[in-house]
């Protein structure tokens, strides 16, 4: 299996990645933020179209691992962009997930 991810939905990630962490951020502050995939199966492979950021970490700096959690918001908004995306011709639906690694190299 292959996993395609167009221009569009990269820079789509890139930019909601680099939205909380950043040069002009203080290293401290960055925060991890996570999204969906839609797209599609053609054969074998899955064809990504688009990226959805869903949200991003709440800063705790007592935290002693960092750790995000989805609200039910936005497991309301993964509905509504499923449900958005099945009823593009040719139907789509949430392929993946991805999230950030702010300051991993």
């Amino acid at each position: 299996m292959t996993v395609m991810i167009n221009k569009k939905a990269y820079q789509t990630l890139v930019a909601a990645s680099v939205r909380f962490a950043n040069a002009r951020i203080p290293k401290d502050e960055w925060l991890e933020v996570s999204g969906i995939f839609t797209g599609r199966n053609e054969g074998e492979n899955v064809i990504v179209s688009a990226a959805y950021p869903i949200m991003h970490q709440k800063l705790d700096k007592d935290a002693v691992i960092d750790q995000y959690k989805w609200s039910d918001e936005d497991y309301e908004s993964l509905y509504v962009i499923d449900d958005e995306a099945f009823s593009r011709d040719p139907p789509e639906f949430v392929v993946g997930w991805w999230h950030s690694h702010p300051g991993f190299v």
